[in-house]
């Protein structure tokens, strides 16, 4: 069975979604339907670590789409036809500490590809879909004052805010294993400046034509926080009201309606407090410039 040439491994927050779904579009590249399904992450996984929800509904709203033992992972690109590129997108491989190694024996000659973003950004984006779900039950300040702990008692990666936005030493994992010109790295601000551009290089690296052009119209994960909490869960956490909505004989009408109610539902994200982001970007500052003598570029995050 086929394999991926190419894996698009992170950071979250950083434009990744968006990138996959561009890339399906190449006539060139095959991407399964199944989103992020994390294999290299979570091989031999057995169960959602802890959180602040019971462990079946952080199962069904984090891991939903994951598999985790390698003739499942195989079966997503069984419908692959003479596409000369194969690949998926999973965030938690770049953060993930023994992903590379099991990248590395599986498919040691993969391209792989990463978008970066500024972990003061990434992280309140992060933070704030946390909140959106309604899986952060605490203020910024002290989710993030809270995270040592957390991750001490075994949450999640989901709540790693600002480990996650360490991207030297997850970086250095990579580059350990692979060689330079399998890895290609990118900085969402770029993305964003520039995606026609930034597409045609990833193309280049994955070896298909970069001339062809995406419809680039549709963004991906967009964060959005709920005006009523009630409401949301009722449309957007596992529960047999939703399971009824989308069933097959009523999806079609119900789902207008969920997304008209959730657009009603939907309040704007506030920003992020100055002095909270200036202590942020100073915390990240060590490990940003450890990343620009690794990158061999200036990083223009955190600048005054």
């Amino acid at each position: 069975m086929t394999l991926p040439t190419f894996l698009v491994i992170g950071a979250a927050k950083s434009g990744t979604t968006s990138l996959v779904s561009y890339l399906k579009q190449h006539p060139e590249v095959f991407v399964p339907t199944s989103k992020e399904p994390n294999y290299f992450a979570l091989k031999g996984f057995e169960g959602p670590p802890r959180g602040p929800a019971p462990s079946k509904i952080l199962e069904q709203m984090l891991y939903n789409w994951s598999r985790t033992d390698l003739t499942a992972y195989r079966r997503l690109f069984a419908p692959a036809g003479a596409e000369p590129a194969r690949g998926e997108g999973s965030v938690r491989y770049l953060y993930f500490k023994d992903t590379p190694a099991r990248i590395r024996a599986l498919v040691p000659n993969v391209r792989l590809v990463a978008i970066l973003r500024d972990p003061v950004a990434r992280l309140y984006s992060h933070y704030m879909m946390n909140r959106q779900i309604q899986l952060e039950p605490l203020g910024l300040a002290d989710a993030i004052a809270a995270e040592e702990a957390r991750i001490a008692d075994g949450w999640g990666w989901d709540w790693h805010y600002t480990r996650a936005g360490l991207y030297a030493e997850q970086l250095e994992r990579y580059y350990a294993l692979f060689q330079r010109d399998q890895i290609a790295v990118f900085l969402y601000e770029d993305f964003v400046a520039d995606p026609l551009g930034v597409y045609a290089q990833i193309c280049r690296h994955i070896g298909v034509d970069p001339s062809f052009e995406p419809d680039m119209s549709q963004r991906g994960m967009v964060t959005r926080l709920p005006r009523n909490l009630w409401l949301d869960r009722r449309l957007n956490w596992p529960s047999p009201l939703r399971r009824f909505l989308l069933r097959r004989r009523v999806r079609r009408l119900s789902r207008p309606v969920m997304r008209r109610l959730n657009a009603w539902n939907t309040r704007p994200v506030p920003p992020m407090p100055e002095g909270l982001r200036a202590e942020l970007a100073e915390r990240f500052r060590a490990d940003q410039t450890r990343l620009s003598e690794l990158l061999g570029r200036e990083i223009p995050w955190g600048s005054p």
